[in-house]
């Protein structure tokens, strides 16, 4: 299904995926580019199918010397590898890297001033100046430096399970796949290990046939404390700020509620408006 948002790009779903295509030239969107993706993204989720058991396993265990892996699998093994291969599997990346991939079709195929791929809340962006978004349940903001190209949310409560209590996790990095992969690391991380006020159960207990099977995810959180609350947010802090320090992704928001943490740095990158 494709819908026109007018000035603010394309709507295209095909299966499961909602995805907006924003591209601008002189100002004005170039529909031939936003609707022209269609069949690549086609292409990209048959590849997604083929090598979908793969996609399943922790990155530490796959092989990125196969010549033969599509440019989207690779992108999701590489950056589940570049930011914890152990804790990781490709399927943390896969929105993201859908997003990259087809902004990268745009890239290759036509002239533009900006373009935006937002795959359900995972952003791909390209932009020579500056440009303003809204993301998850975050204030508008003006990106001011273009090596941001990825933006990713993770947290609870979303599509995807969660290890941790976040109401949200937002990652800005150099690619979308790798800014997809960390939001999920960092979001698995606002955690509270021993806390009557959240439940957990195996993943597989909520999703069939999942890429976590056997592993502990949150399954509800009943009412708890602002102390809580914020020891969860500041021990995901401490792995976004390892990632920042480690030259992995530029930043983060972490939320819950009323609170909100920033990793240092961050607002050299972007400015509320």
């Amino acid at each position: 299904m494709l819908l026109n948002l007018e000035d603010k790009g394309t709507f295209i779903q095909i299966g499961p995926a909602n995805l907006v295509v924003n591209v601008k030239k002189n100002g004005k969107n170039l529909k031939e580019a936003e609707e022209g993706c269609v069949e690549k993204i086609k292409e990209i989720f048959a590849e997604l199918t083929m090598f979908k058991d793969m996609l399943k396993l922790k990155a530490c265990y796959l092989n990125l010397n196969n010549k033969k892996i599509p440019d989207v699998i690779f992108k999701t093994v590489s950056s589940a590898k570049f930011i914890d291969e152990k804790e990781l599997t490709p399927m943390s990346a896969v929105a993201g890297a859908v997003a990259e991939t087809v902004l990268e079709w745009i890239k290759d195929k036509f002239e533009y001033e900006t373009i935006t791929v937002n795959n359900g809340g995972d952003i791909a962006i390209d932009f020579n100046d500056r440009i303003s978004l809204q993301v998850a349940n975050l204030k508008k903001f003006l990106i001011v430096n273009n090596s941001i190209k990825g933006i990713a949310t993770s947290g609870f409560g979303g599509i995807s399970l969660s290890k941790g209590i976040a109401d949200n996790v937002t990652v800005f990095a150099k690619s979308a796949s790798i800014a997809d992969a960390a939001a999920t690391f960092i979001a698995n991380n606002v955690r509270l290990e021993k806390c009557n006020s959240v439940d957990y159960c195996f993943a597989e207990e909520i999703i069939d046939n999942c890429d976590i099977e056997g592993e502990l995810v949150v399954k509800d959180i009943k009412k708890i404390s602002d102390n809580e609350i914020i020891y969860a947010l500041k021990n995901g802090l401490r792995y976004a700020e390892k990632l920042v320090n480690d030259n992995k992704i530029f930043g983060a928001i972490l939320n819950k509620g009323k609170f909100y943490y920033f990793t240092r740095g961050l607002k050299n990158f972007i400015r509320e408006v």
